[in-house]
């Protein structure tokens, strides 16, 4: 009897990740798709779906999101309590594969096609007849001519005391210099700083995720790399050390939200951040002369493969220590 239940527990982890994991891509890609729209879509057009930038969205944020499958999954254990030995190597293997198979094979497709599409969509011309602050100036485009890159309208200069209203005619348009075509757009639906600051890094470790994989399954030292960048998968394997926490559920989903991200911007520091990068050079050319090491520093990055599974132990350690600790509150 425990058996089964242990086997309807596992697979009802296994259809939470497959449903919760195709539910965030499509969302993703959905706002990745609008996003993209909104930037080059100028007033009094209208938006479409576009399957194209769809799937852009979908490469671009898919690795992502299989890679916060173990915080996931940790979320359904701190709302589903499970002692069960199946269960926990099911989450394991889970997670393991998707770092192993999924997350590479996805991050290695080429997407020059939709890059090229998107730079083909991109408008650089405003539309007519509607009123636009540029800094200390509203202006008015009667006329667009997109041919020769020109404008034609009226222009209302603040800083001026008199004659402050001037038209002019057939002025040549500088190229956009935001990643908005129309400035009406861009002050409706423009990301807040967080977000927009939260959105820059997931693009960033998107980027590195890329990078590492495209020569993943290239030759045994390609792949070994992969597996270096790839440790970061057993450092956020541990986080489900951190289910039983508190007694409170809130408080045990902040743990592993804050350590899930603790984990990724250390690991994304550690390929982008200059300051990172230098002191992992130093550690590197140490761990360089030691001979057991050598192989190692040839094929990938020892410094960050080590505080991934210095992490790791630790969450090990948290992991056992908390679940008897839950298990003696429940004998109580």
């Amino acid at each position: 009897m425990k058996i089964k239940e242990d086997i309807i527990e596992s697979l009802k982890l296994i259809f939470y990740y497959a449903c919760i994991c195709i539910f965030l891509c499509f969302c993703s890609s959905v706002l990745y798709m609008i996003y993209t729209l909104c930037q080059n879509l100028v007033a009094g057009q209208t938006l479409s779906f576009d399957f194209n930038l769809f799937m852009e969205g979908f490469l671009l944020f898919s690795p992502v999101i299989f890679i916060f499958g173990a915080m996931l999954m940790t979320f359904f254990f701190i709302r589903h309590p499970c002692h069960a030995v199946l269960p926990l190597i099911c989450y394991c293997v889970l997670y393991v594969a998707s770092w192993l198979f999924v997350i590479p094979a996805v991050s290695k497709v080429n997407t020059s096609t939709y890059e090229t599409y998107i730079e083909a969509k991109t408008k650089d011309m405003p539309s007519s007849g509607y009123f636009r602050r540029n800094k200390d100036k509203i202006v008015y485009y009667s006329y667009v001519n997109e041919t020769y890159n020109s404008v034609t309208g009226m222009c209302i200069d603040s800083n001026l005391a008199e004659n402050n209203v001037y038209t002019f005619s057939s002025l040549t348009m500088s190229h956009k210099k935001t990643a908005f075509t129309d400035s009406l757009i861009q002050n409706s639906i423009d990301m807040p700083p967080v977000i927009a600051i939260t959105a820059q890094k997931i693009l960033e470790l998107s980027l590195v995720l890329r990078k590492c994989a495209e020569q993943s399954f290239g030759s045994f030292h390609a792949f070994a790399y992969w597996l270096c960048f790839a440790s970061m998968g057993l450092a956020l394997l541990g986080v489900i050390g951190l289910r039983h926490v508190s007694r409170w559920r809130l408080v045990n989903t902040l743990f592993v939200a804050m350590v899930t991200l603790g984990i990724l911007v250390g690991n994304t520091m550690g390929y982008v951040n200059p300051v990172m990068v230098g002191i992992e050079k130093s550690f590197n050319d140490v761990f360089a002369k030691i001979g057991i090491f050598k192989p190692l520093c040839a094929v990938g990055n020892p410094f960050i493969v080590f505080c991934n599974i210095f992490v790791f132990i630790i969450l090990l350690f948290l992991f056992f220590f908390f679940e008897k600790n839950s298990r003696n509150l429940e004998d109580l």
